[in-house]
This record gives C-alpha cells, structure tokens and sequence, in this order.
C-alpha cells in the first residue's frame, strides 16, 4: 500500500511511500485520506503522526496537474476538492482533540508543505527545505498554501514562498514559525514529545492552535511593493491571482478562505500560459516523451529516479 496506518500504543503513525520523492499523485491522496479516516475513527488511537520516512513529500504530481487543463472548471474543481478533503480531515483530526504530528525529512514542497500545515504540530530535521514553487509552474497552491500559509507565518512572512516560489532552509522555517522544533532524529524527539505531553499539553504547544485559524488573525493589508512584484512575476495573472487569494480569504473563515482558493485554482489552470509554464516544467525535468505528452506508469518514475539522481550527484560534487 502507498500510505500505511500502524499503531505503536497510543501512536497512529501514517506513512507515505512513493518513493524517491514522496509525490502525490491521485493514489497517493485517496490511500491518505483513507487512512487518516482510520486514525479518526480508532478510539484507541491518541496522537497522530504523518511521516515520510526518508523524504516528507516534495508535492504533487505536476503530470496529474497538466491533466487538468483542458477538463474544464466543474471538473478541476471537483477534483482539488477532493484533493482538499486530505488536508481537511487531517486538520479535523486535531480540532477533535487527536493532535497531528508531522516528522519532515529532506523536502516539504507545494502540497506537501500544505499537507504538513494542516498539521498541529512539526518536527523537521536541519537538512529539510521548504517552499510553495506553484508560480513557477504558472499555477497557484490549491491546498490550502494561500490560506494557512499566511495565517501560520503572518502575511509580511508568505510571500517569497507564494510569488517566489524559492526553497527555504529549514532554520528559516523555524524562524518564521512554519515548523515547530528541529532535530536530527524526529522519530526519536517523537516519542519523547508523546511520552511526556498528553494530546491536549501537544495541542497546547501548537502554533497552528494557538493561532485561531477559521478566523482571521491578521490584517490581510497588501503593500504596493508586493503588487509591483506580482505584476513584474514571469506569470503576473497567476501571481495576481494569488494576492487575491490572500486578501479575500483572510477577510473570511478559512473554510471560506480555502473556497476561494479553489475556484481561483479552476479559473488560473486554463489560462494558455499555465499550459506552457506546465510544458515547460515537464519537459525540464524529462517527464514529457517526444509526441509532447507527459510520462506515465514506469518511465513517469524513472524520470524522478533520474532526477534524484542528478541532486546528489550535483550535491556530492560540491
């Protein structure tokens, strides 16, 4: 199974496996939403925590994304509705007093970090980078990055993340209030956390609980130096589209402040330019075959095998 619900006492542990990077492809999100749902309904569970083993997640399978283009907005948005109903119900997990512990190795990029968000609480190892790379692609975040982001860091703090779509270190993570703790051995922090905390004294140490996030917490004030930088973005409609995002849903719930998000999402995935910055992307990282269509099945996993490939090599040569 790609995502697994073990028990170690009071411990629900979820881990993704999809090896080298953890993507969530639409398998990948319905085995997760299913097992979260396990977590919820086991009486005898006390404390979640989602994991990744080696590598956290480096985000959703752009492939699956450029599917959407030209399936028409009922469609799109029935589909990252349904991609939201993970963060969701994970999220659920800790209002209903089952607080989720999400341990980060190596990577937390775009859904991956919003899954990790939707978290209560985050144990990251030094090595980790973080980072919401939507605009580089031409699309915006869909789960939930425009929404919690904010709300998690404050507003003056998101928006290298969301119009840059640069990578963060995860000493910056910490700095800005995106992970909770750093250590090098998150499994082995973990069990002292859950030994020595009950769910309500982890909920109580939680950023993400402290901070109301179904209201907003923060004034959603945009200066024109960020207008300047959306509209100066190599996708200044995309870019545009995520300060709308940001201003509209901090004025309101973040139930309705993740509507939004959606129907921007359906709206910003059949611009023509979101078609080619998606190309463009698949065809940089080999994911696309010579008749211009992206990967599949095996070849789609070679092509990130590959691309794992390259990192350490380029990592073990500096």
């Amino acid at each position: 199974m790609p995502v697994t619900l073990s028990r170690s006492g009071s411990l629900g542990i979820i881990k993704i496996s999809n090896p080298p990077w953890n993507i969530l492809s639409k398998e990948i999100f319905l085995s997760l939403l299913d097992r979260a749902k396990e977590a919820r309904d086991d009486s005898n569970i006390k404390i979640v925590v989602l994991t990744g083993g080696s590598v956290f997640s480096a985000g959703a399978d752009v492939t699956e994304i450029y599917s959407l283009v030209n399936q028409g907005p009922e469609k799109v948005r029935e589909l990252i509705a349904k991609a939201n109903e993970v963060a969701d119900t994970i999220e659920s997990l800790g209002n209903a007093g089952k607080p989720v512990i999400a341990t980060i190795r190596r990577a937390c990029l775009g859904g991956g970090n919003e899954i990790a968000m939707a978290c209560n609480y985050r144990i990251a190892t030094p090595d980790t980078m973080f980072g919401q790379p939507e605009i580089k692609l031409g699309i915006i975040p869909g789960m939930g990055g425009t929404q919690r982001l904010p709300r998690l860091v404050e507003v003056a703090n998101c928006w290298d993340l969301l119009l840059g779509g640069g990578l963060i270190s995860a000493q910056e993570a910490k700095k800005i209030g995106l992970v909770d703790e750093l250590v090098d051995d998150p499994a082995l922090r973990l069990k002292d956390l859950a030994a020595k905390n009950s769910p309500g004294e982890i909920l109580a140490k939680s950023r993400s609980h402290k901070a109301n996030r179904y209201y907003p917490t923060m004034s959603p004030y945009i200066s024109q130096a960020i207008v300047d930088r959306a509209k100066s973005n190599p996708y200044p409609r995309a870019a545009g589209a995520i300060l709308e995002a940001v201003q509209k849903g901090l004025l309101t719930t973040l139930p309705m402040g993740l509507k939004i998000e959606q129907e921007l999402f359906a709206e910003v995935i059949s611009w023509p330019e979101t078609k080619a910055g998606l190309e463009k992307f698949l065809q940089k990282k080999g994911m696309m075959n010579k008749q211009g269509k992206p990967m599949t099945g095996w070849r789609l996993k070679l092509a990130h095998y590959l691309m794992a490939l390259k990192m350490w090599w380029r990592k073990r040569k500096k």
